[in-house]
């Protein structure tokens, strides 16, 4: 008896049964499928969660795209974590514009062609062979290119690593940007989703009374607008005052080995009008830090002073106009006004003022110097420019307006040089402070401006009546003569040749995120990925919509991570800098060298370990 002919019944009559035969693999595998659907279907909000989470393939393509634009370099090397911020952020953004030219194609075709529209009637369809092709060849493809833009991304961070000297990240680097990024799409897109869903509920109610378009329209704009109020005008309003009071409340912490000066001619010492009890922690660490007399003559042929240091904190005064009028009076009683140079310093957000800046300036001028400043916020400079970016520039310029009209009062033989100087956001703030370069020449003796951001105005027209041929990273202004502009890093400084007192220098280096991020970044590129890149930038910098603006947002959080000379760290350059800008009395040109190099490594050794610095 053969196989063929095999029957088995159940009784009399019964119909014969084929024997079965092995499942081929596509019936397996619709077999597995059946059954996990089948399972998926016990799992209570299993089926609609996944149905809620299902992606397109158009916007499958687009995030792959952004996300790999993401991993191109950018001004400086970045931690796992804010990379993974920029590619979360990036994939987000490709999905949606993925996303949105699969809609107008889709619109565009059903038009041509005269089908019903792809929202409200029957959808052309592509067979479920071709959507797996596809799909395999997106998987495939797109893991394919993601991993070698990975290995270009490593061999990228570590030819920045090298130019800056910074140390090189492990493997693990890059397989949590691939997590956490991925992980932060996910959370966007369910947050992206559950507001398009919003908006389709409130469209079906409104299509009761209202033709379909109009309900379209009212839906997505009332979503819209509901979205753009909660976040600008609730979540961020109690962001700020919550910051705020956050930040107000560490700004006050005693600073532990932080204790007030013993010195007179320092705020917070004995006889000073500003209670120490006042100060904020960037204060305390302003007035504690810098060089005593021992080490300032260890640098020096001739006789030294102690320096001046006057700080005013928030809580010493209610308002700004009260708290100059105040570092007035603090300069009068700790005799500045009778020093050499007279510095006003605008503070940051936080009212931070560079240490190295300070120091320098009092190396370089044997501590015959006094230098002021005043606190306007107790918020980082990133929240002071969300919450009021014009706040700074009227802080500089009520402190500068109170001490130059006190200056201005002393016989003419009897005035110290007065400069001006902020760093970062504070170089905002004091260059605010004057409607022109003819106007900061006429009313002080100089001026240094140190990583200023773009919204400095003064520094931006200067940039944009530039010479022709002269570049972003290097301007060159010959219609303002007193004003210089130096990139830092090994660039020489400027000699002085050719250049009258008084002089204004721009110093900014080309990897500084600071003084080159700019909203337009979003969907225009700047001119200085343009032109050639600075000495300290990557040639392969390219701009890329949306995803260039996240990458410099992201290298700002990471701009003081880097080594002296590049980023936003400016450190013993000051040296140089004041060299240039207020040479000391009888210098007849450059100074030598070697004295810079000793300035140099005594600000560096009189700072390091001091409160506040890494």
């Amino acid at each position: 008896m053969t196989a063929d002919s095999v029957r088995t019944t159940e009784g009399v009559g019964a119909p014969a049964v084929e024997p079965s035969r092995p499942a081929l693999p596509r019936q397996r595998t619709a077999a597995v499928a059946r059954r996990v659907r089948r399972a998926a279907r016990q799992v209570p909000g299993l089926r609609r969660l996944v149905r809620w989470l299902r992606l397109n393939l158009a916007g499958v393509v687009g995030a792959i795209v952004f996300l790999n634009a993401s991993l191109s370099p950018s001004l400086l090397p970045r931690t796992w974590a804010y990379q993974a911020a920029v590619s979360g952020l990036a994939a987000t953004f490709g999905y949606a514009v993925g996303s949105l030219l699969r809609l107008v194609v889709r619109a565009v075709a059903w038009s041509v062609t005269r089908l019903p529209s792809p929202l409200h009637g029957r959808r052309f369809r592509p067979s479920r062979r071709a959507v797996l092709v596809a799909w395999w060849s997106v998987a495939v493809l797109g893991t394919a290119v993601t991993s070698w833009f990975l290995v270009r991304a490593a061999m990228w961070q570590t030819e920045l690593r090298l130019l800056m000297g910074a140390q090189s990240p492990g493997p693990a680097h890059y397989a949590r940007i691939v997590a956490v990024s991925a992980g932060g799409f996910l959370v966007l897109l369910a947050v992206w989703r559950w507001l398009r869903g919003l908006a389709r509920r409130l469209e079906v109610r409104l299509e009761r009374w209202v033709p379909v378009p109009v309900a379209v329209a009212t839906s997505v704009g009332s979503v819209g607008a509901i979205t753009y109020w909660a976040f600008s005008g609730l979540l961020l309003p109690i962001l700020l005052t919550a910051s705020g009071l956050a930040f107000g409340v560490w700004d006050r912490v005693e600073h532990s080995g932080v204790s007030a000066p013993a010195s007179a001619l320092r705020s917070g010492g004995p006889g000073s009008l500003v209670s120490w009890e006042t100060m904020n922690r960037k204060g305390r660490e302003f007035l504690v830090s810098g060089p005593d007399l021992t080490a300032l003559q260890a640098t020096s042929e001739s006789p030294v002073r102690e320096p001046v240091r006057v700080y005013v904190g928030l809580d010493a005064a209610p308002s700004l106009a009260e708290r100059a009028r105040l570092a007035v009076a603090e300069l009068e009683r700790a005799g500045g006004f009778d020093r050499e140079v007279l510095l006003i310093a605008t503070a940051t957000g936080t009212g931070w003022v560079d240490p190295y800046a300070a120091s320098a300036l009092e190396y370089v001028h044997g501590g015959d110097t006094a230098v002021v400043s005043m606190q306007y916020s107790s918020l980082p400079s990133w929240l002071s420019l969300l919450s009021d970016a014009s706040e700074v520039e009227r802080a500089g310029t009520v402190l500068f307006d109170a001490v130059h009209e006190r200056w201005a009062a002393l016989p003419t033989a009897d005035r110290p040089r007065l400069l001006v100087y902020g760093e970062s956001l504070g170089a905002q703030g004091s260059a605010g402070a004057f409607a022109d370069v003819a106007d900061v020449v006429r009313r002080t003796d100089g001026a240094l401006w140190v990583g200023q951001p773009v919204a400095t105005r003064l520094v931006s027209d200067l940039m944009a009546g530039r010479d022709p041929g002269s570049t972003v990273v290097a301007p060159v202004v010959s219609e303002a003569p007193a004003v210089r502009f130096w990139p830092g890093g090994a660039a020489p400084p400027p000699d002085g040749t050719d250049w009258d007192l008084p002089r204004v220098l721009v110093l900014s280096h080309p990897s500084d995120p600071v003084s080159r991020w700019s909203p337009r970044l979003v969907f225009e590129e700047p001119e200085w990925l343009r032109e050639a890149p600075g000495p300290d930038v990557l040639p392969r910098f390219t701009w890329y919509p949306f995803v260039t603006f996240w990458q410099v947002t992201a290298d700002m959080a990471v701009s003081l991570g880097v080594p002296t000379g590049h980023g936003h760290r400016y450190g013993v350059q000051h040296v140089d800098a004041w060299f240039a800008v207020a040479p000391p009395p009888g210098q007849p040109g450059p100074p030598p060298p070697e004295r810079v190099a000793e300035l140099r490594r005594a600000v560096a050794a009189d700072l390091r370990g001091a409160p506040g610095l890494d």
